[in-house]
């Protein structure tokens, strides 16, 4: 009878053991994760909202968004931009442009030129399917991207204040760039979740 007291008690023991090593396996599990995400918060990632409708339909007043602080800039990418001489806060907008390009619009469309890779002048109508309205775009002269800036708009034209009325954006404004699968899951359940809790 006492061994079989004593099998059950280096069983319980042993069991206990397991239970506080695999707690802090989880613990260790979860801190190190919680480093990782602060370590991409800080470093790779950016949290940002939108402000306002200047870039309905692609962007909505009230939208959470993971913004990259490593990635490089290129055409047609959304960018976080702080701009003090406009407001005293980031702005979110399309890059239209990149230093060297001309830019200008003909019926109320947008059309770019500027060097390839290759050495070859590329002259292009911008196909702007994320415009909240087609053709209803606006620049009165043509303009060239002055060298280590951005060319920048808002995807709603008609009330967005961009490089249009503030000129081109030095490169070294620019926050972050909103990659597509960050505009993709902006509505996911998570994200609702995330932006109620948020807001209490």
């Amino acid at each position: 009878m006492a061994d079989y007291s004593n099998k059950n008690l280096i069983e319980y023991e042993a069991a206990v053991k397991r239970e506080k090593f695999t707690s802090l396996i989880f613990l260790l599990f979860i801190c190190t994760f919680l480093i990782f995400c602060f370590y991409l918060r800080t470093e790779v990632y950016m949290l940002v909202s939108v402000k306002g409708s200047s870039m309905c339909n692609t962007l909505f007043d009230g939208d959470l968004l993971l913004a990259d602080k490593t990635s490089t800039v290129d055409r047609g990418d959304v960018v976080v931009v702080l701009k003090n001489e406009v407001k005293d806060e980031a702005l979110i907008k399309r890059v239209i442009g990149l230093e060297g390009d001309t830019i200008w619009t003909e019926d109320g469309y947008v059309y770019r030129s500027y060097v390839d890779k290759n050495g070859q002048t590329v002259s292009e109508k911008l196909e702007e399917y994320y415009l909240y309205r087609q053709g209803s775009t606006r620049i009165y002269d043509k303009v060239t991207v002055p060298e280590g800036c951005i060319y920048i708009m808002g995807d709603n034209r008609d009330i967005s204040s961009d490089s249009r009325s503030f000129g081109a954006v030095e490169l070294n404004c620019v926050l972050g760039i909103v990659p597509q699968w960050s505009i993709n899951i902006k509505d996911s359940k998570f994200v609702t979740w995330y932006k109620e809790a948020l807001n209490g």
